[in-house]
């Protein structure tokens, strides 16, 4: 084992708290480690960049006689930066793996269609496609047929009561994060921007804000939780909030002068908004967002306060939470949430730690 192997695989046993020989045998899917272990292991091992190796048997056990085995990731093209940091991170994972990819991207209007003759991806006729990889939210009859026959995980959004493994955000621990950092800069009244029922994401979001409000000791009002409309919620680009601005100056009106938005987009539109408006953001209003901000790179873009979570890492994630299901050593549906990291940015006042 070199020396650069040996450090990684002790960054890796550091960080969660085991053995180094417990990573070593995770890593080479040597038997007698719990899969629950196994996952966690290979997870945090892609993150670092650490390939994960496979055994010649292991690969004889999975019934490809030694064939490289492959999967389908589908997005929809909605925006070339809000897939490629998880295809980069399920290439990755997938190579080490022994897996072949093939990717399909359609638009979003022919998501519901994609199943249709003549418009089927190429690869689900594919003999030895292990699986599916959804990016995106898709339309549920489309995930429920081919989650009838093949396994499927998707990224970020979840779909309840189908059989569908979800890799995600740490929600819970991502809103105690805004919720603390608001509070910290002397907000005791914050409310939340965004809530859309449709989104798994903003519905799982909205409930962490209630939790993590309820936790930091501060009242839960109602009337400062804002709505958007779909369309807003599931954009890639800021929308156009000017229909909103009515509702948020009247809370800011009531003292609520803290604000978390339930995705990076909406923060940078929200911002936008309030700037345009007259208010000094972050001097007379805060804002923070949640995930994204990592995708924006333009110089001269606004860049929130946020939560983040590497999109690679949940793209190899995906990866291994599908090999996994492959091998049947987990119960379905199953969920893996990876946490995430306060990012500084323009919209709110820097904390002293």
């Amino acid at each position: 084992m070199s020396e650069s192997s040996s450090a990684n695989l002790e960054s890796i046993a550091r960080e969660l708290g085991v053995a180094v020989s417990t990573v070593s045998r995770a890593l080479r899917n040597h038997p007698g480690i719990h899969p629950a272990t196994r996952l966690k292991i290979q997870t945090e091992a892609a993150r670092l960049g650490y390939a994960v190796k496979r055994r010649a048997e292991d690969n004889l056990a999975d019934g490809a006689s030694g064939a490289v085995r492959h999967l389908l990731t589908l997005a929809q093209s909605v925006n070339h930066a809000s897939q490629q940091g998880y295809l980069a991170g399920i290439s990755r994972a997938a190579q080490a793996h022994d897996i072949g990819v093939f990717s399909h991207h359609c638009a979003a209007a022919d998501a519901a269609s994609v199943l249709e003759a003549g418009r089927q991806p190429a690869a689900l006729r594919v003999p030895d496609l292990a699986g599916v990889i959804f990016i995106h939210r898709w339309p549920e009859d489309v995930v429920a047929r081919i989650a009838a026959t093949r396994p499927v995980v998707s990224i970020i959004h979840r779909y309840p009561g189908l059989p569908v493994d979800t890799v995600g955000t740490d929600d819970e621990a991502g809103l105690r994060l805004l919720v603390a950092h608001l509070r910290g800069a002397g907000h005791e009244r914050i409310g939340f921007f965004g809530y859309e029922q449709s989104f798994s994401w903003a519905r799982s979001r909205f409930a962490s804000y209630v939790g993590a409000l309820g936790e930091a000791g501060l009242a839960y009002d109602p009337a400062n939780v804002l709505p958007v409309p779909a369309e807003a919620a599931q954009g890639y680009t800021p929308p156009d909030l000017r229909p909103s601005l009515p509702a948020i100056r009247a809370r800011i009106r009531a003292g609520v002068r803290g604000w978390v938005a339930s995705s990076y987009v909406l923060a940078q539109a929200l911002v936008t908004l309030l700037r345009d408006s007259g208010y000094s953001v972050p001097g007379d209003v805060a804002v923070a967002g949640y995930h994204g901000g990592t995708r924006v790179a333009q110089p001269g873009v606004l860049h929130p306060t946020s939560v983040e979570t590497d999109d690679e890492a949940l793209g190899a994630a995906a990866v291994h939470l599908l090999s996994h299901r492959i091998l049947r050593a987990i119960p379905a549906p199953s969920h893996l949430l990876l946490p995430g990291r306060l990012v500084q940015g323009e919209s709110t006042p820097v904390v002293a730690a």
